[in-house]
């Protein structure tokens, strides 16, 4: 199973070898199947989940910026009256992907 998270509709995923949406969550909650099927269709789609609509969760520590992810995806819901852009997530999921480098590259520089 590979996952995924879509910037662009901002939501977890999970998905088969062969690139078809098993699941996906936005935020914390899993998507119905109908709504599965229209945002991500019901066939599989070769070359489609690139960046920036899409960024591979492969590493523990992409795991963290995943679950990261869906608690802004979460907060960022309750308070959307505040929110001006479309592309809100993808904003976010760089800005987190950033700051959590910067703090990986400060704690390895203290631990040396």
């Amino acid at each position: 199973m590979w996952e995924n998270i879509s910037t662009a509709n901002s939501c977890n995923l999970q998905m088969d070898r062969h690139k078809y949406v098993k699941v996906a969550y936005h935020g914390f909650t899993e998507l119905s199947k109908e709504e599965k099927v229209n945002t991500y269709g019901n066939t599989l789609i070769r070359n489609a989940f690139d960046w920036p609509d899409y960024v591979l969760v492969d590493t523990h520590f992409s795991l963290a910026e995943a679950y990261l992810f869906a608690q802004l995806v979460e907060f960022m819901d309750k308070y959307r009256e505040r929110v001006r852009t479309r592309h809100i997530f993808l904003f976010v999921f760089g800005h987190t992907r950033f700051l959590y480098d910067r703090k990986s590259q400060m704690s390895f520089e203290y631990s040396t």
